[in-house]
């Protein structure tokens, strides 16, 4: 099967093609506010240097955060509108465990740690000096869902995780000050730096593909981003109109 994979929680962009589970091919740029005018350029492009077309997808994976809460509405809207148009399943993958993909295949270089089963700690920066971080261990389940913290505080809970065995990833960590114990423990690479269509997309067949058979794809109404916390921006709408009689 080939998937497109889309990443737009982030400023940098990136759109994906893979094929039975292995890349095939990937774009990237860095355009934070016009991800809404890129994303189907990228995607055109994309499946032209691969040789492929539309018709020839058989599901689209799309990050749903935690990350940019505009670009993250705006990466979701242009997944469910192409899953729409093209009579496709849509999977959504959360961009913090696509990160502790990329951190547990080996993609980059961090010293083992000391405690087992390995777990990672995938870190984003958030708006309002926060920062977005979970706790995965090496199969990719959940030992803390994604949340989000004051920077200020973020030290006192990454050497607690690092005492358990945890490596850290995410570019975030290069503007955060070091832990009590100096400079964190972390995995670097691209695919851990911050949400990247390519993990997303592996992490989505991962999840999905193997459950075809019993699991039916979810429907698109029910695919909501991961916001963690509640958005700055809500609807302003009047108070309904009560007749009396």
């Amino acid at each position: 099967m080939l998937v497109l994979a889309l990443s737009t929680s982030s400023a940098r962009g990136s759109v994906a093609l893979i094929l039975h589970g292995n890349l095939l091919g990937q774009r990237h740029y860095d355009d934070n506010r016009r991800h809404a005018e890129r994303i189907f350029g990228e995607v055109d492009a994309l499946l032209n240097q691969c040789s492929m077309t539309r018709k020839k997808l058989g599901a689209i994976a799309c990050d749903v955060g935690p990350g940019s809460f505009t670009g993250t509405r705006v990466g979701l809207a242009s997944a469910k509108g192409m899953a729409l148009g093209l009579g496709l399943p849509l999977w959504p993958a959360n961009a913090l465990q696509a990160m502790a993909l990329a951190a547990l295949s080996g993609d980059g270089s961090a010293p083992p740690p000391p405690a087992e089963p390995r777990t990672v700690m995938p870190c984003l920066a958030a708006q309002r000096g926060e920062v977005f971080y979970a706790v995965y261990n090496h199969t990719l389940k959940t030992q803390v869902p994604p949340t989000q913290v004051p920077r200020a505080g973020f030290a006192q809970i990454a050497n607690t995780q690092q005492a358990a065995g945890a490596v850290l990833c995410g570019a975030v960590l290069d503007e955060l000050p070091p832990g009590a114990n100096g400079p964190y423990r972390r995995v670097m690479s691209a695919g851990c730096a911050g949400p990247d269509a390519h993990w997303l997309g592996k992490l989505a067949w991962r999840q999905y593909h193997h459950q075809a058979a019993t699991t039916p794809p979810p429907r698109l109404a029910r695919i909501e981003p991961i916001y963690v916390r509640a958005p700055d921006a809500v609807p302003n709408l009047p108070k309904p109109l009560v007749l009396q009689s």
